[in-house]
């Protein structure tokens, strides 16, 4: 049994590259635009702080207009206190995150599990008091590079659906994990029309009641020239990765 006390304040999502994650990484930022550097030639991808002079070159690349990049994301919530009691009482003194998806005592990534009960029987915590910090580490999502006036940024990348195995109408667009669905609707329906590249698709949102935005999952069920066939799962289906979507009905 797990008793817990006071509330954690919710951190900021922090993203870095997919492709830079190692053991020593550049520091992550809490927007993917802050990636971005201007030069005399246009744009690239470079790390911000955390990073050594003679590392850099490994890191740059050049972007151009559309480039999607991915990027990995993760929620540090802190540090809190966890007492076993003798018979075998979990005691916190703040409420876990329901989306902690890591959990280490002291700091050791040696020493981590996904959750509490796994992290005390895995690593046969005794009695007592020990520090644990908590963590979630969200699926890597995918961002187009835009510019817009004077403004170079990355804004969530939509995928564009269609039935029969890419032969068929539109079915969904979406994009990849579970986001703030009132955060994501001012500007999903400019970005779904964008996506398909199609003026029509304006119609077709109106038959299926406008952008009505769902938290979904997805799994691939085949192939076809090439290209993955997707269609909804459940959450506890082997293969489900989570997405913020709407469905053309």
């Amino acid at each position: 049994m797990i008793e817990q006390t006071s509330r954690y304040a919710t951190p900021e999502t922090k993203y870095l590259p997919h492709d830079w994650q190692d053991e020593v990484n550049p520091d992550w930022q809490t927007n993917p635009s802050k990636f971005i550097h201007k030069t005399d030639a246009g744009y690239i991808l470079k790390p911000v702080e955390g990073c050594d002079k003679e590392d850099i070159d490994f890191y740059v690349r050049e972007l151009q207009y559309g480039d999607v990049i991915k990027f990995a994301q993760y929620r540090n919530y802190g540090e809190f206190i966890l007492t076993i009691e003798d018979n075998g009482t979990l005691r916190t003194n703040y409420l876990l995150p329901v989306e902690g998806n890591l959990y280490r005592v002291d700091g050791d990534d040696d020493r981590s599990a996904g959750s509490l009960d796994e992290l005390v029987s895995k690593h046969d915590l005794e009695p007592g008091t020990h520090t644990i910090d908590v963590f979630w580490e969200g699926p890597s999502t995918s961002w187009s590079f835009v510019i817009e006036g004077e403004t170079a940024k990355f804004v969530i990348h939509w995928h564009a659906l269609y039935s029969d195995g890419g032969e068929g109408e539109p079915w969904m667009a979406y994009v990849e994990g579970h986001h703030d669905l009132f955060a994501l609707a001012p500007t999903a329906e400019k970005e779904i029309c964008d996506a398909f590249g199609n003026g029509s698709i304006t119609e077709i949102l109106d038959a299926a009641g406008g952008a009505a935005l769902a938290h979904l999952w997805l799994k691939q069920t085949g192939e076809f020239d090439g290209q993955p066939i997707l269609d909804l799962a459940e959450a506890n289906e082997d293969g489900a990765f989570a997405v913020t979507g709407v469905r053309f009905e």
